[in-house]
């Protein structure tokens, strides 16, 4: 019986890391080069999603850090690499609360069902 439930969060483990890696490969319409806004628009964008991850409490260790390193690239008047990691960080906030979606169903789908 343990066995079983090891392999399960096992299971449950890889499909989370499949589910992150192949999520960042992919890009949406109006990232990178194609999104027309200012670094500050996309910092502002970061802000936003980043608050969302932070509301249910799952955000990402290296998010936060790299919209700290965006304002410091924007102060500095690196628009182009400022706009580049908001972008960057955006996504990243934008994923982990997909990602804790994701965990919240498999989890309440898999292991809740008899309680």
């Amino acid at each position: 019986m343990k066995m079983h439930r090891s392999l399960k969060i096992a299971c449950l483990i890889v499909v989370v890391i499949s589910f992150t890696v192949g999520c960042t490969k992919f890009r949406r319409a109006g990232d990178g080069p194609a999104f027309k806004g200012t670094s500050a628009d996309a910092i502002k964008g970061a802000e936003a999603s980043i608050a969302k991850a932070k509301k249910v409490k799952w955000i990402w260790r290296d998010t936060e850090k790299m919209l700290k390193k965006a304002k410091q690239a924007e102060k500095q008047g690196d628009s182009k690499k400022a706009k580049k990691l908001a972008i960057t960080a955006r996504d990243q906030a934008e994923l982990a609360v997909q990602q804790f979606n994701a965990e919240k169903s498999i989890y309440k789908g898999r292991f809740l069902k008899g309680s």
